[in-house]
């Protein structure tokens, strides 16, 4: 990563191991989840790798309306990269340490709630996909 303010972010965190780093981008262990970084232009991305449970392309498409359908998540989306899935999140440009703090803490709940396949039940609009996020 070139930006040294968000590999000391990074580093900073005490959620997030840097596995390693590899151009604009870092392989992380965030609470032992599987998940990447990559320095954009419009701001520091992290995608924590969702392992379905029993998953199907309307719980995939389901889930990300839901997160497009609200200003409060907009700046989620759920990407494949080969086989992999992940919820990925853009942090602003300068976030301060603090604030990648508390941002990643719902994004990382998210992504486990996503993952133990209870979503199917209870996340069934978009109130609830908030309120799950704001639990964190």
């Amino acid at each position: 990563m070139t930006d040294t303010s968000i590999w000391h972010k990074l580093q900073s965190c005490d959620s997030i191991v840097i596995e390693s780093c590899y151009g604009k981008g870092a392989v992380l262990d965030i609470q032992g989840n599987h998940s990447k970084a990559l320095d954009c232009p419009n701001g520091l991305c992290l995608g924590i790798e969702i392992v379905w449970a029993d998953s199907s392309k309307v719980d995939i498409n389901r889930i990300s309306l839901l997160l497009s359908a609200n200003d409060e998540t907009l700046n989620y989306a759920i990407l494949p990269q080969g086989e992999r899935w992940f919820l990925w999140q853009r942090y602003s440009d300068e976030p301060s340490s603090e604030q990648f703090t508390s941002c990643l803490e719902p994004h990382i709940t998210l992504a486990k709630y996503i993952s133990s396949g209870l979503c199917k039940q209870s996340i069934q609009d978009k109130d609830s996909l908030l309120e799950i996020i704001n639990l964190a």
